[in-house]
């Protein structure tokens, strides 16, 4: 039967195969090693069945099959046939690594018709995150002008990790689609905001680090809030990339971040004559390590004490840092946060909930 079934299913020929729904189901029930060659073949024809066929039927119970050739097959099969009603099905899969690169392949040949769907899973909140990270790249792989529009409009995502997915799959289509060109108006603005943000990051900084002899979820706290603005910093370099020759502002933020002084110095004489005036200023704070508090006031950034910092820290949008800022509360037996961390402890995020919600017991709130 097995044999029957392949010689039936050739390439091509999926239409007019003999088999009803219960031969297919009887392929498919079984799931040993010897009958992975005639799922294999259905997974293969699959993608040229058409109209009615009792094979289209089939996708979701082939995608769960346990054979990995199968899947990839089905997947494979997935690009030829662009069902849409297949879309949510395939970036479920986006969260198993060993079906990434398939899933990508199949979800890219669909093209802009499915920007719609990629970008609502982005901002979906309720939506596995290491789904939507992935979501960004493969828009920018669809490439064109609606996917450089879906991309622009998430860049200021309130997910840290999601907005580094953004700016850098920005990049991506910057790079293989130089034509496109980008608002430098809006890219502009973009850029202050990330500044803004860096600033903000140093004032938390400079608050938490205002006591001596700090504990370990203070250091914890201030170390992340550091690689926080590490990430600006980076995320500030990849914008200017988008306006500005890319491969210039690369070399530019390796030689800032380098160890060699000599690196450092060139690429800020570098950026010295490239930015025009309103990014030297505000930028140049960033670079220098200069006029920080003198700059996060002009942006209206507050010098925090440490209270109030963690305060701002626990209703903020990070709900790492918010889960980090909940430590300190329970490790420093802090007062005054009962009604933010009983807010934060029915977060979505699981670090963020249930770390408030250990905060509160230890308080007592």
């Amino acid at each position: 039967a097995n044999g029957s079934a392949r010689c039936a299913l050739e390439r091509g020929q999926a239409d007019r195969a003999p088999l009803s729904a219960k031969d297919i189901d009887g392929i498919l029930a079984d799931q040993s090693e010897a009958g992975a060659p005639a799922r294999r073949e259905i997974a293969s024809a699959l993608g040229f069945a058409s109209g009615g066929h009792p094979l289209l039927m089939s996708f979701r119970r082939l995608l769960k099959d346990s054979d990995s050739q199968v899947r990839k097959r089905t997947i494979s099969s997935a690009a030829l046939l662009k069902r849409r009603e297949y879309i949510p099905d395939l970036l479920r899969l986006l969260a198993q690594s060993k079906l990434r690169s398939s899933i990508t392949d199949s979800l890219v040949s669909y093209g802009s018709i499915i920007l719609g769907a990629l970008r609502d899973t982005l901002v979906d909140s309720q939506t596995d995150i290491l789904v939507r990270s992935h979501l960004p790249r493969i828009i920018a792989l669809i490439g064109g002008p609606e996917a450089r529009q879906t991309l622009l409009s998430q860049v200021s995502i309130n997910d840290i990790s999601l907005r580094y997915s953004v700016i850098k799959a920005l990049g991506t289509l910057r790079r293989r689609e130089p034509e496109l060109g980008f608002d430098e108006t809006f890219v502009r603005e973009v850029l202050k905001s990330e500044a803004r943000e860096y600033y903000l990051l140093t004032a938390h900084i400079l608050a938490q680090t205002a006591v001596n002899g700090q504990r370990e979820g203070a250091e914890f706290l201030v170390r992340t809030l550091k690689d926080r603005r590490r990430l600006r910093v980076e995320q500030i370099f990849r914008l200017s990339g988008l306006i500005y020759p890319q491969q210039d502002m690369v070399r530019a933020f390796y030689g800032l971040t380098s160890a060699s002084s000599s690196l450092r110095a060139g690429a800020i004489e570098f950026l010295d004559t490239i930015w025009i005036h309103s990014e030297n200023e505000l930028l140049f704070g960033i670079l220098e390590g200069k006029n920080i508090i003198v700059v996060g006031k002009l942006l209206g950034i507050p010098a925090f004490n440490r209270d109030d910092s963690i305060k701002e820290l626990l209703a903020g949008s990070d709900n790492w840092l918010a889960a980090c800022a909940a430590n300190v509360v329970k490790e420093e037996l802090l007062a005054g946060h009962g009604v933010k961390l009983k807010e934060r402890s029915s977060s979505s995020y699981r670090a963020l909930s249930e770390t408030a919600q250990s905060a509160l017991d230890a308080v007592g709130a």
